[in-house]
């Protein structure tokens, strides 16, 4: 399709102080930037500076306008910002959930935009606990855009039916591999993924198990049973140990129970400050999840595209990246006792004791690419351009 000028709205997106900030729409932005002439509009925290920025991010351009986005002056504000800037181009395209907040003003919901509008919602679409009060829910102000999309169906199925003839539809995540071609850097951060982009063989020593697990510390999460697993393979005779990236309401609750198991020496909990993702993917021998409901599971799935195998909960029997393709190296685990779990572990790491890491990601293909996510949304936007009135 021909490129069009498309303004990426956001609240988030990473800096050299804050390179951590806004990586899902970094990497969007500079995925769909391959394609098209992308302009990130980034409503952006008075910290980092009271003027206005203008610069360019390898395949994008970024304009930065300070906006504390907390009080009703900050949201008339962006929401002039937005409006202004409309015209110019082809799409308008919020990118996370604040980013609505300038459409959100119930003294501006009959306005038009002077383009077609594209939202994409990467986590919820439903209002959290802090939506300002001042606007409407989010899940009204999701009936307008002409384009809705996120990265699981499921998360559709309940809005899509009230959006009538509007576009709507999923695309998933952008998800780093050493499989993929990378996304340029942000310049002055350490990118994600090795620059030599090359897998790290996994440690696979006879009599060892090294566990690694990506995510919140939360009920959900169920960090309980992949401690206890640790305990029961320890119990039986494997130098077992597990390293869970991610903070959490029941983080203090596991380190209790690490104590009362005495497993201090074998299990931590620790920030992505602390140790990197990538770094505790590498040092792994097979990633735990005892999840007991997702929606994507992004960390799982970044484990695997790093040539890491699965052991996974049952909320992630339905996850649409498991398939015939990925059985070899997955194992779902229906049951909360820990017998379960770490004979799981062990026959997996049995069974994949001679697959390279890149046997492993090769499973799941290059759906989560840069270079396929870039196709889809050209999709999203002709498809939008059409429903909307807008097409050129």
């Amino acid at each position: 399709m021909d490129s069009m000028k498309v303004a990426i709205v956001t609240t988030e997106y990473p800096t050299i102080e804050s390179p951590n900030t806004g990586v899902f729409v970094r990497m969007n932005a500079q995925a769909i930037g391959m394609n098209h002439q992308v302009t990130v509009v980034h409503l952006r925290s008075e910290a980092a500076g009271s003027e206005e920025s203008h610069y360019v991010d390898a395949n994008v351009e970024v304009r930065g306008f300070p906006n504390a986005m907390r009080a009703p002056e900050d949201f008339e504000r962006a929401a002039q910002i937005v409006y202004a800037l409309a015209p110019g181009f082809d799409i308008i395209h919020t990118m996370n959930q604040r980013s609505l907040i300038p459409f959100g003003l119930p003294e501006r919901e009959e306005e038009q935009l002077a383009c077609a509008w594209v939202h994409t919602e990467p986590w919820q679409l439903t209002s959290p606990m802090d939506w300002p009060q001042e606007i409407l829910p989010v899940e009204e102000i999701l009936l307008r855009p002409d384009g809705l999309i996120a990265p699981a169906v499921k998360m559709l199925e309940d809005i899509a039916s009230r959006r009538f003839s509007s576009y709507t539809a999923a695309v998933p995540y952008i998800v780093p591999s050493p499989l993929y071609p990378s996304l340029p850097p942000l310049e002055g951060v350490e990118s994600p993924v090795p620059a030599d982009n090359e897998f790290v063989p996994r440690p696979r020593v006879a009599g060892q198990l090294h566990l690694v697990s990506v995510g919140a510390v939360n009920a959900k999460h169920q960090p309980e049973v992949a401690i206890r697993t640790v305990k029961t393979l320890r119990a039986a005779g494997v130098d077992a140990t597990l390293t869970w990236v991610g903070e959490g309401v029941a983080k203090i609750r596991s380190q209790e129970k690490i104590k009362e198991l005495k497993l201090e020496e074998y299990v931590r909990f620790v920030s992505a400050n602390e140790v990197g993702v990538v770094e505790a993917l590498n040092a792994a021998d097979l990633f735990i999840g005892p999840t007991k409901e997702e929606n994507f599971y992004v960390p799982a799935l970044q484990a695997l595209l790093a040539g890491r195998p699965l052991v996974l909960g049952e909320g992630a029997r339905d996850l649409q990246w498991i398939s015939a393709d990925t059985e070899p190296v997955v194992r779902i685990v229906t049951e909360k006792n820990s017998k379960f779990w770490a004979e799981a572990c062990q026959e997996l790491q049995a069974a994949t004791a001679t697959m390279e890491p890149r046997e492993v990601a090769e499973t799941v293909g290059d759906r989560y690419s840069p270079t396929a996510i870039a196709a889809e949304y050209d999709e999203v936007y002709a498809e939008t351009m059409a429903a909307s009135g807008f097409a050129r």
